[in-house]
C-alpha cells in the first residue's frame, strides 16, 4: 500500500487542499511547486515537506499526483524511477 504521496504543483489552489487532506488521513506527503510562497509556508506549518522545484528524484513506490500543466514531456520532470501516477 502506498503511504507516501508527492504532489507536483502542490502550491496550486486545488493541489494544496488535496495534499492537506492526505496528510490529515495519515499519509506521508511531500510536494514541489514552481514558486515558493505563503501556500508552501502553510503546508510546511502542517509538517508537509513542500519545496520549490529543484531536482526531482523520488524512491520507487511513491504515488505522484500532478496536473496537466507539466507539458507533454514528463521525462523532463520525472526521473527514470518506476512511479505510480495518480
Amino acid at each position: 500500500m502506498t503511504t507516501h504521496v508527492h504532489f507536483i504543483g502542490i502550491g496550486g489552489v486545488s493541489m494544496h487542499g488535496i495534499a492537506l487532506w492526505y496528510h490529515h488521513e495519515g499519509y506521508r506527503v511531500s510536494g514541489c511547486d514552481a514558486q515558493d510562497g505563503p501556500v508552501l509556508e502553510l503546508l510546511r506549518s502542517h509538517g508537509i515537506a513542500a519545496a520549490r522545484f529543484v531536482a526531482l528524484v523520488l524512491p520507487a513506490g511513491v504515488l505522484v499526483a500532478g496536473m496537466s500543466t507539466l507539458g507533454s514531456d514528463p521525462a523532463a520532470v520525472f526521473s527514470s524511477h518506476p512511479l505510480s501516477l495518480l
